[in-house]
């Protein structure tokens, strides 16, 4: 596994959630007249917004878990006792048996999820003050919650043309990724990693799983970068954006901390190895190129005023 110390750059000291508030919140919720219009489970009958969008939902419970874990920058994997819990509370609320929940949450998971992220930011105590401590132990990367629809395992290096629903995938057949089987955001990210894979310079290499690396770019949020590399050369931390989103002042707030995080990391690196951050843009990633080649088209990242 890649050598990773565990570094906090402007960072929060102290991000608490209230459980038992959030908890007596969410009981006393009336679900039927918040954006989700009405379900009526005796007459099977579900009124349609907007902007209802359907989902393939095998587990309800899980697909909310992983979507608020996806959407809420402050929960880690150390919260999935919390989420279940706040989302079990939730789905208590919805009238009929496990079948017609699924229906429900087929159909307006975006809403359910967004109503319990206000709840929770409602009910969440922040403190904050900046800090730059590098510490000599390491970061162990935990598993990672992913919610994959039914068949959705595809060897990483086969061809994939379902793009606009790459995230309902799990990619599998890795052997120098720290995970054996990887999600993605986009194709690109997938196609960058078949470059990993295949440049015999590039030792090993990992896709951070949410809220892991505790790197954060504002107060209470946590920047999860697509891609931490190791080569003989050196080690990278790698982000890869569409060109027109290069120069968005979010990406370039969160790169411009990833190049402080690398900055501290080569000072404390087990490695003796230096790290450096590249932001790539996807039409600059192609198979077939190398890793070097590749993160030499790297954007420059624009310095604070």
């Amino acid at each position: 596994a890649i050598s990773v110390p565990k570094i906090l750059v402007q960072t929060t000291s102290e991000v608490k959630f209230n459980h038992f508030e959030v908890k007596r919140t969410i009981q006393d919720f009336e679900i039927a007249t918040a954006k989700i219009e009405r379900f009526d489970a005796i007459n099977q009958h579900l009124l349609t917004v907007v902007d209802a969008q359907a989902l393939e939902v095998e587990d309800a419970r899980n697909t909310l878990a992983c979507m608020l874990l996806d959407s809420i920058s402050e929960l880690s994997y150390d919260d999935a006792d919390f989420i279940i819990d706040v989302v079990e509370q939730y789905l208590s609320q919805i009238p009929g048996d496990d079948e017609e929940k699924k229906k429900i949450v087929r159909r307006y998971a975006g809403l359910i999820v967004n109503d319990i992220k206000k709840q929770i930011y409602t009910h969440m105590d922040r403190k904050t003050q900046d800090i730059h401590i590098v510490q000599k132990d390491l970061i162990v990367f935990r598993k990672f919650v992913k919610n994959v629809k039914k068949n959705g395992q595809v060897r990483y290096d086969k061809p994939f043309t379902d793009r606009s629903n790459i995230k309902k995938y799990l990619f599998t057949g890795y052997k120098k990724s720290y995970y054996p089987a990887n999600a993605f955001d986009s194709d690109t990210e997938r196609q960058f990693s078949v470059i990993l894979e295949e440049d015999p310079d590039v030792i090993r290499w990992i896709k951070p799983p949410l809220n892991q690396l505790g790197l954060f770019w504002k107060a209470g949020q946590q920047y999860n970068p697509d891609f931490l590399v190791e080569m003989t050369t050196g080690k990278y931390m790698v982000e890869v954006k569409a060109l027109n989103e290069v120069n968005n002042e979010e990406v370039v707030s969160k790169a411009r901390e990833g190049i402080r995080w690398c900055t501290f990391a080569s000072t404390a690196d087990p490695d003796h190895k230096t790290w450096e951050y590249r932001l790539i843009s996807d039409d600059n990633i192609h198979p077939g190129n190398t890793c070097k080649y590749t993160l030499g088209t790297a954007h420059p990242v624009k310095e604070e005023d």
